[in-house]
């Protein structure tokens, strides 16, 4: 997914926001060209382009794993992306290329699954709150290395960028304890695999639950800037 520079508009020249270019790769069309020194890889993709134009009028809390590959939660908002298997063992004496081939396709097909979430989040969000990821923990967290590398893009290049031109602000905060509190009587729950069990509430879904609590301290963080910079206002 790609932003091109704001166009104008037909009426008056006022800017209609950010155009937004979304890939879905097409893999019946991929060529794979080997020789005994290297190989090439011709992927083929199907390009649409839209306006980002929106509200921004809600924060948006995404709770990032690996199944699902992503929660979003906000006002009247709620996307799941449902991420990917992980890679099969390879049999032994497969090529490494092939090996990194496999890795890319994986890569790109969770890749536009977050292009995918990108374009519904950002019309919509004020604020985003992702969580802070911690890259010593990555390796240990997630099992694959492309869900790793997809991860960071998406987090870390992909979404300040667009957010930035769509006017949206990002917030990141620590996710430690986030799935593991009833969003409703906040109260500690037990948490067994994908589900948070509320003594009061029952049954939640863990990964809703994170998604509302990395929303509300992102909500807090950026009313804890906003009460700093009014503090270093009247100090003057």
């Amino acid at each position: 997914m790609q932003d091109i520079a704001s166009q104008p508009s037909r009426a008056g020249g006022v800017p209609t926001g950010p155009l937004q270019q979304t890939a879905q790769w097409q893999p019946g069309e991929t060529y794979v060209t080997m020789n005994r020194d290297w190989i090439t890889v011709t992927l083929a993709f199907d390009v649409h382009t839209t306006h980002m134009a929106g509200t921004h009028d809600t924060v948006i809390g995404v709770d990032v794993g690996q199944t699902p590959l992503a929660v979003a939660l906000g006002d009247q908002f709620r996307s799941v992306l449902p991420g990917l298997p992980p890679l099969p063992a390879m049999p032994l004496g497969v090529p490494e290329a092939a090996m990194r081939l496999a890795q890319v396709a994986v890569y790109g097909a969770a890749r536009q699954q977050w292009e995918n979430l990108f374009a519904l989040m950002l019309p919509r969000a004020s604020l985003i709150a992702v969580e802070q990821l911690d890259f010593r923990g990555l390796q240990a967290r997630f099992q694959q290395q492309c869900h790793d590398h997809g991860i960071n893009d998406a987090t870390l290049a992909w979404l300040p960028q667009l957010a930035r031109e769509a006017g949206v602000q990002i917030a990141r905060v620590e996710p430690a304890g986030t799935s593991r509190l009833c969003p409703i009587c906040v109260r500690p729950g037990d948490r067994q695999g994908a589900i948070l069990h509320c003594a009061t509430h029952g049954a939640l879904d863990a990964h809703d639950v994170a998604a509302h609590w990395i929303r509300r301290l992102g909500e807090l963080q950026q009313l804890n800037k906003w009460q700093a910079k009014c503090t270093a206002r009247r100090s003057r």
